[in-house]
């Protein structure tokens, strides 16, 4: 027989598929913590996704603009890993993927064409923040999606663009607005259930281990699972 504990080995094995999502994650806190490097992967390959459709969208590697974009990249990253969020308060942590958006305005206007083979990268931040951050950073990422989409349309001297273009940003907008925040609910549901499944199980755990009465868990094959210490002493069987 052997007297151990269920909940920690099942916390282990939520961090197999939790990690990248970050259900113990703060919302709007998801620079701090474990696992930092699992939840920035994603970020970090769409980071590179929009210089992959550099040559499909028949523009040049040496294009300044392309150039500052690149650049904005290692920065992005870099101050996502290095810079200690922990000792600042949450608000800042939006700024690297807002920045995200500032990367594609710039290739977008390299393009200067619309319908843009980047548009649809712009839902990456949006759901990030569905994900990870709050509310409030949700919104302000669906709005700079939506400058994104309209400040060609409405500054001068961009005739490349035409009221298409308002069309398929009104949309993109109202997509995002609409599957967003379902997203972020769904989340949030999901971190709440996971913490009250997480309390339950400690508070079974300790009437478990902690009960005068001789208790155990035992598979239908008939073995021991799990065995309390009063059983042991009843039994004169050791711990483990």
């Amino acid at each position: 027989m052997s007297h151990r504990s269920a909940a920690p080995n099942g916390h282990q094995a939520d961090r197999g598929w939790s990690r990248a999502i970050g259900i113990d994650v703060e919302p709007g806190r998801f620079f701090e913590g474990s696992n930092v490097v699992w939840r920035i992967a994603p970020f970090v390959l769409a980071g590179l996704l929009p210089f992959a459709l550099v040559p499909i969208a028949g523009i040049s590697f040496a294009d300044t603009r392309v150039q500052i974009a690149a650049a904005l990249v290692p920065v992005i990253v870099g101050s996502a890993l290095l810079v200690p969020w922990e000792r600042l308060p949450a608000w800042p942590q939006a700024i690297p993927p807002l920045a995200y958006f500032v990367l594609l305005a710039l290739l977008r206007k390299a393009t200067g064409t619309a319908p843009n083979i980047f548009d649809p990268l712009l839902s990456i931040p949006v759901t990030w923040f569905a994900i990870y951050g709050t509310g409030r950073e949700l919104g302000a990422s669906i709005v700079a999606m939506g400058l994104t989409f309209l400040l060609p349309v409405i500054l001068a001297g961009h005739s490349t663009y035409d009221h298409n273009q308002l069309q398929r940003a009104i949309v993109a907008m109202g997509l995002a607005a609409t599957v967003g925040p379902a997203v972020h609910a769904l989340v949030l549901a999901l971190r709440r259930t996971t913490n009250e499944l997480g309390e339950a199980e400690e508070r079974f755990r300790k009437a478990f281990d902690d009960s005068q009465v001789g208790m155990a868990l035992v598979s239908t094959a008939g073995r021991y699972q799990r065995v309390n210490r009063a059983l042991c002493e009843i039994t004169g069987y050791p711990e483990n």
